[in-house]
């Protein structure tokens, strides 16, 4: 049985179709096995950044009694302890900002976002936050000064009780 030319280029481009449906299968699995592991990484960074960030509030003692103070009442904390206060929540609510970002391009699972919503949703429930807040949110995406502006207006949203009141 003879095959005429045009039989084996019918039959090579079957071949060379065949191959592309393939390796267009097995690069559709390894895209998806690696967007699962990029949003695994991503929500270990992120909580890795959260544990430093408390870690380094709770082994301070000093940096602690300041962020009670500040966020009851950060108008009575000297120029000094507001600095301060302030850059530390400055960097806590850049990475709220961040989670923020992650959850809304979908790298963050949203199971993994509610846990960190609540987070946002009890610091931002203390004055002090607020405050620095207000100061400072033209600092963040305007995406992000609406979710929170939207979180504070928001009439469920919940007091304040998570810390100790240091004046009490």
């Amino acid at each position: 049985m003879d095959i005429s030319l045009e039989q084996a280029s019918n039959m090579a481009e079957l071949v060379g179709v065949t191959l592309v449906i393939v390796s267009i299968f097995y690069l559709t699995v390894q895209v998806r096995q690696n967007t699962r592991a990029t949003r695994i990484q991503t929500v270990h960074e992120l909580s890795a950044q959260y544990i430093k960030a408390q870690s380094s509030l709770a082994q301070n003692g000093e940096l602690t009694a300041l962020f009670l103070r500040g966020q009851f009442d950060y108008k009575a904390l000297d120029s000094i302890e507001q600095g301060r206060f302030g850059m530390l929540v400055a960097s806590l609510i850049r990475l709220f900002s961040e989670l923020h970002f992650q959850h809304m391009q979908g790298e963050l699972d949203h199971a993994e976002w509610i846990g960190f919503k609540g987070v946002v949703d009890d610091v931002f429930s203390y004055p002090g936050f607020q405050a620095v807040w207000k100061l400072r949110q033209h600092q963040y995406s305007e995406t992000f000064q609406q979710y929170i502006n939207d979180r504070l207006q928001a009439t469920a949203f919940r007091k304040a009780d998570i810390y100790p009141d240091p004046r009490a």
